[in-house]
């Protein structure tokens, strides 16, 4: 629970910092684009893939055990941020 609650007040954390590398990234014609795909795919896989990801790991195994694993998705996402900089 106290992941959960960490993950929940610091989820919103993370937009700036993503929209800031788009647009910097990004072509000044194609900025609005990109922000619009990237709304686009964090609904698609958050909203969308979420939920049901989240009913079928809780029909396999218990709901508390579906929604620890859950928890621990961003830190893939972290990951592939870390994975996509320069810094490896």
């Amino acid at each position: 629970m106290v992941f959960m609650l960490v993950g929940s007040l610091t989820i919103g954390a993370i937009m700036g910092p993503i929209y800031a590398v788009i647009l910097t990234v990004v072509h000044p014609g194609l900025r609005g684009i990109a922000a619009s795909l990237n709304v686009l795919v964090i609904n698609i896989l958050g909203l969308a893939v979420g939920p049901i990801l989240t009913g079928v790991l809780s029909d396999k195994y218990e709901i508390q055990k579906a929604m620890t694993i859950m928890a621990f998705v961003p830190l893939v996402a972290v990951l592939l941020f870390f994975a996509g900089s320069n810094l490896l």
